[in-house]
């Protein structure tokens, strides 16, 4: 861009202009000051006009208060009346101590050089003066017929340095060519473009930041300045580290294997991490929700990361306050839900009361109530407890084929009794060399047991209650690394648009099948924190009326791990009446 202010200048460059205007300033003004306890030789030699001083005195005041208020609406403005009050301090104090003789001659060379930075206008402006000054001094309007040595020295001093100006912030005009016109109207259509975007970022509540491939912040909207506290033109061309300084929940910082743009970097895919926080320039701590998606080149190479990040700490706090009201609710809950239980209980007994039938039905149907009353507390005290790390997890070396085993044969009565089938698969058998006889591999594994026969029972009975006819069935398989649990059935399918949903809070599926089952919709949730909780993974498969495929995948120890575990639980006296062990092989 040719004219004032071009856009190939960084923001930086404009402010550290004001502060090295601010510098000079302060440094006449402190040979000012000096003037006043030296000899006559000292004085005659730093010899710092009045006018000087005062100049020095405004110039240090807009520098610190007035470019700083003036910056937000133009930096490139506010840096420009910076620069004009610098010209001016050095030209009078030029002037006042020698002329051509003068000893801050140089300064003036540095300012003719940083007069490009502001465009053509500015370069005219000053190179009109440097001129003026010259002629006056020639025709001993201002002083005597200075020589022609002396002459051409000032002009070494002044315009080479011009032309240095040009070339270093206008790089020049490119001449006209005969589709310049073309050239010209694609220039103002990219230009209106990019104008579109700077708009559109800068209008986004949330805060936009864009990382290249050297780590430097290329894009800062101001959202970002608001939440890091970093202003916007401090933060480009900064690494990035130094403006999103992220950590963990423990006060840790995040290492490039959880650092939302490194893995954006090196995995090529979208990230997204609610579980930051972030501090701010001032020291304090936010919680935040970042997304972070790669931009590509045409040879699909990726040339920088766009992060969008809010501010989640109210949320966070609201969230807290929720989980521990639940909490209590549901803890002081449970106790009269248990006794009113107990009672009705005790009323359908007949060793203890005696009712009519009419009675009876309506006594039962206010037990199975309170049951579900009940199961709902407890669930949403386990939800509390997932959410703020209260949950106990005691994990223990679990063979993970015998423990399918055990679990599978106390689920299938409802099953059953609904008419459906269980089938069970546990892992691929192989025979032996030898013998007929079939040998089952083991899959070690480090969980609570507990835990995960609350999963694993969830995930079967939600298969029973959701499937008509057919059949339910539990799979094991696995490799070297992690084994996978499965339960599929062949019920009614969910819907791809609810697939995304179904492990959130309180989150059903909202059609004729879920109508008629009850259900608190924390199971799923509940669910996938505890398999979170063991260092795995729950997701499901599903088509519509075609059934649905729950899968748990889990770490696998291998055998010689397993076995040292195994032994320093014996040698602890860790109970373990809950796993069926078999010897490791």
């Amino acid at each position: 861009m040719i004219g004032l202010f071009p856009n190939n200048v960084s923001p930086r460059w404009y402010i550290r202009l004001n502060d090295v205007a601010i510098g000079i300033a302060a440094l006449f003004l402190l040979g000012f000051g000096i003037t006043h306890f030296t000899t006559d030789t000292l004085r005659q030699a730093l010899s710092i006009d009045r006018i000087a001083a005062a100049l020095s005195v405004v110039l240090i005041a807009y520098g610190i208060f007035g470019h700083r208020l003036l910056k937000d609406k133009s930096l490139p403005a506010a840096s420009l009346l910076s620069f004009g009050l610098l010209s001016f301090l050095v030209g009078v104090q030029i002037i006042h101590s020698g002329g051509f003789a003068s000893p801050f001659l140089a300064l003036w060379v540095l300012i003719v050089i940083l007069a490009g930075m502001f465009g053509w206008p500015v370069i005219a402006a000053v190179g009109l003066f440097s001129n003026a000054y010259y002629v006056l001094l020639v025709t001993g309007i201002a002083g005597d017929l200075k020589t022609l040595g002396q002459s051409v020295l000032y002009l070494i001093a002044t315009e080479i340095p011009l032309l240095a100006s040009l070339a270093v912030w206008v790089n020049g005009a490119p001449k006209p060519k005969p589709e310049q016109g073309t050239v010209d109207l694609l220039s103002n259509s990219l230009e209106s473009e990019r104008n579109k975007s700077e708009i559109l970022i800068n209008s986004i509540a949330d805060g936009v930041i864009v990382v290249n491939d050297q780590s430097l912040i290329t894009v800062f909207n101001p959202a970002a300045e608001l939440i890091t506290g970093w202003p916007q033109a401090d933060s480009i061309g900064l690494n990035y580290h130094s403006v999103m300084t992220l950590e963990n929940e423990q006060g840790k910082p995040l290492g490039d294997e959880r650092d939302p743009f490194q893995l954006v970097f090196s995995k090529g895919k979208h990230v997204t991490d609610n579980d930051c926080v972030l501090s701010t320039k001032n020291g304090k701590k936010l919680a935040v929700s970042i997304v972070a998606s790669p931009i590509k080149r045409t040879d699909e190479s990726i040339s920088a990361v766009i992060g969008v990040f809010r501010d989640i700490s109210e949320q966070r706090s609201q969230e807290r306050q929720r989980a521990e009201f639940i909490s209590t609710a549901s803890h002081e809950m449970r106790t009269p839900v248990a006794a009113i239980e107990g009672y009705l209980a005790l009323a359908m007994n007949e060793n203890v009361s005696k009712i009519d039938t009419k009675a009876r039905e309506y006594l039962t149907k206010a037990h199975a109530s309170t049951q579900h009353l009940g199961k709902l507390f407890q669930d949403l005290l386990t939800a509390a407890k997932t959410e703020d790390g209260r949950l106990q997890n005691k994990p223990r070396v679990v063979e993970m084929g015998a423990f399918l085993e055990e679990l599978a044969d106390s689920v299938r009565f409802a099953a059953e009794k609904k008419g459906l089938r269980v089938q069970y698969d546990f892992g691929t058998a192989q025979q032996t060399a030898n013998t007929k006889q079939i040998v089952r591999p083991l899959y070690y594994i480090l969980v609570d047991p507990d835990r995960m026969r609350e999963v694993i029972t969830n995930l079967f009975d939600n298969a029973v209650k959701y499937t008509e006819e057919g059949k339910i069935t539990i799979r094991l398989t696995g490799d070297t690394e992690r084994i996978v649990v499965s339960v599929s059935d062949t019920g009614a399918g969910i819907p791809k648009e609810d697939i995304a949903h179904l492990f959130e809070k309180f989150y059903r599926v909202d059609n004729t099948a879920t109508r008629q089952v009850g259900g608190t919709g924390l199971g799923l949730f509940i669910s996938r924190k505890i398999v979170e909780l063991n260092n795995g993974r729950i997701w499901v498969e599903s088509e519509v009326g075609k059934g649905s495929t729950f899968h748990i995948q889990l770490p696998r120890l291998d055998d010689q791990r397993a076995d040292t575990l195994l032994k320093k639980e014996q040698a602890e006296k860790t109970p373990l009446s809950d796993v069926v062990q078999t010897p490791v092989l």
